[in-house]
């Protein structure tokens, strides 16, 4: 039926998009380590949670608008709050370093942002 396959599509699109955020916190958390990070268990903690959530909303929901709407619930909350809470901790982090950092400001960005 033309719902089945919609919603076949839409989770397909959540799968890549969970897979799409599991490698870049796997990502993100190879970064942390390599700066001896010192709240990585807790922001690695965080990024299970929101892949969790996501793994959740694939398997549970069965109808589209709900799909929808979680989604918009998950982009917000998680990834967004995230990024300009929990990421930015990372760049005060290196900011605070002893020693000055040979990571360029842009290349910080893109690894905490993409």
């Amino acid at each position: 039926s033309v719902r089945k396959y919609y919603h076949t599509r839409c989770c397909t699109y959540e799968l890549n998009s969970s897979n799409y955020m599991n490698t870049h916190f796997k990502d993100e958390e190879l970064f942390m380590k390599s700066l001896n990070y010192p709240l990585y268990d807790s922001h690695k903690s965080i990024h299970d949670k929101i892949l969790q959530t996501l793994y959740e909303l694939i398997t549970t929901s069965t109808k589209l608008p709900i799909i929808k709407t979680k989604m918009k619930v998950i982009a917000k909350r998680y990834l967004v709050e995230h990024i300009c809470t929990e990421d930015i901790k990372i760049k005060q982090f290196i900011a605070t370093m002893d020693k000055k950092s040979d990571i360029p400001d842009e290349e910080i960005f893109e690894l905490l942002v993409t």
